[in-house]
């Protein structure tokens, strides 16, 4: 009698706990990666919580994923070119208002605890973007530490000329909704 008293209070604690630990929502673990292309992306913009890879040094083997000469213009002399910049400002912007609007930031999301930034890649990618839907450290690729991130990646081919002296960038808006577009799916994870 007692074993079957003792195995029906052990299972409805299991089940108690289990549905609690359901309730609290699942947490998403942080997982360490190596990426040998993320390795080449030596310099970064840090603004706030926001991080953005790049590269202006060309690889020794491998993919080369320097920005364009265009994109590496640096009209405020600050030593990050404007194009970053102006990465981190969309990715901020994006995330200010979709925060506005009653989104929960991907930031503050308890499923993605674990991640302390959102880390932007700016590769030479057939593709405009790509965005992950796990956190991740990369902890082997320079200047990143062992932060838990929110990844994505954009194409280093965003823009394709400039006009001007000093040289201005124009084509901003040709494909400029990536980023936010990259930001949104991280709000849909």
């Amino acid at each position: 009698m007692w074993k079957k008293f003792t195995a029906i209070v052990v299972s409805s604690l299991c089940i108690a706990v289990s549905n609690n630990a359901y309730a609290q929502g699942y947490i998403v673990p942080c997982t360490n990666l190596t990426n040998v292309e993320l390795n080449k992306l030596e310099n970064a913009y840090i603004s706030g919580d926001i991080r953005v890879f790049y590269t202006t040094t060309a690889p020794v083997s491998g993919l080369d994923h320097r920005l364009p000469t265009q994109s590496q213009v640096d009209n405020n002399a600050n030593g990050t070119p404007d194009f970053i910049e102006n990465i981190a400002t969309q990715a901020h912007a994006a995330r200010r208002a979709y925060n506005l609007i009653g989104f929960r930031d991907p930031l503050l999301s308890p499923k993605f605890r674990a991640a302390e930034y959102i880390d932007i890649n700016v590769l030479n990618m057939a593709a405009n973007g790509l965005t992950y839907d796990s956190p991740v450290s990369y902890t082997s690729a320079p200047n990143r530490g062992a932060s838990c991130t929110h990844r994505f990646d954009i194409s280093a081919l965003r823009e394709n000329q400039t006009v001007g002296t000093p040289a201005v960038q124009t084509e901003f808006t040709k494909h400029w909704f990536v980023v936010a577009h990259e930001i949104f799916l991280l709000y849909q994870y």
